[in-house]
């Protein structure tokens, strides 16, 4: 069997796709790895992002029948003025496939995005 048609755990895939989005590959830097087990029930793998406002929490399960789990959700580190809450959305839940991924990387990128105030938009 060739390389290309190997198939990779689910913490040794997760990491790889990590390292698309972590300056010069290294999750490590950029990534808080909370929870990396694998047992004979159940492989999870959860990782915190940060940007200056949002903490995002990614989490990708799967069992040993297969049965595989993405979901990514963010959290607002700071309370709006005059809250105590936190903003939490759930941004994505799927199953563990490059397609949830390339979906969790667009959310994110989305999610960051702010408006041009009109004053700017005329500059």
């Amino acid at each position: 069997m060739n390389k290309e048609n190997e198939r990779k755990d689910l913490r040794s895939q997760f990491r790889d796709w990590l390292a698309e989005i972590c300056p010069k590959g290294k999750p490590e830097d950029y990534c808080q790895i909370m929870t990396n087990t694998a047992n004979s029930e159940v492989e999870v793998m959860k990782v915190r992002l940060f940007t200056h406002d949002y903490r995002y929490s990614i989490i990708a399960k799967e069992t040993p029948n297969g049965e595989s789990y993405f979901n990514c959700a963010a959290t607002l580190r700071k309370p709006l003025a005059g809250s105590t809450d936190y903003l939490y959305v759930d941004l994505v839940n799927g199953d563990f496939t490059r397609q949830t991924w390339e979906l969790i990387k667009s959310l994110i990128l989305r999610f960051e995005l702010v408006r041009i105030v009109a004053d700017a938009k005329e500059k």
